[in-house]
């Protein structure tokens, strides 16, 4: 992002450094740092927490394509608190109603019980404001792990 440029709502994550963190969150700042790096990222949006923005502006940027909508919050994915699984992601969201929806939604999860437990058992005040990544769905070519092969427990005798 450039720092001379007017403020924005709706920044594109090719645009985004991690000297953006403050106000994109952590994970947008390092997506934005893996995709200029030349790393398969998906392509997205950081919707900065002070934005509301129009989702018929921002669903053309990624294609006709269902959208993962996540939270990026400063305080996320630091060294001693990730606040993984803490803030809501909303995914295959379609359209700009459910886009809308599922920004509010992830928005709203930084006020959850769930969080600020998390946030006061790290020492930490709260996470202030969060940005939401919009970035196009991927469609899985496999199971993100795979499966066991089933065996019989050692010692187990056949019947």
């Amino acid at each position: 992002m450039s720092t001379g440029s007017p403020l924005r709502t709706v920044v594109r994550l090719a645009e985004v450094t991690r000297a953006d963190r403050e106000r994109v969150g952590s994970k947008a700042a390092n997506l934005g740092n893996l995709l200029r790096a030349g790393f398969p990222v998906p392509d997205g949006v950081v919707v900065l927490d002070d934005g509301d923005p129009d989702p018929n502006e921002i669903l053309p940027l990624l294609g006709d394509v269902p959208v993962a909508v996540r939270s990026s919050a400063a305080a996320e994915d630091l060294a001693d608190a990730s606040f993984a699984g803490q803030y809501e992601t909303v995914l295959n969201v379609n359209g700009p109603a459910e886009l809308r929806e599922a920004i509010c939604h992830v928005r709203a999860s930084v006020a959850s019980v769930r969080a600020q437990h998390y946030a006061a058992a790290h020492g930490l005040s709260g996470s202030g404001g969060i940005a939401v990544l919009v970035q196009r769905m991927l469609a899985p070519e496999a199971p993100a792990l795979p499966s066991p092969p089933i065996r019989s427990p050692v010692g187990a005798t056949k019947s």
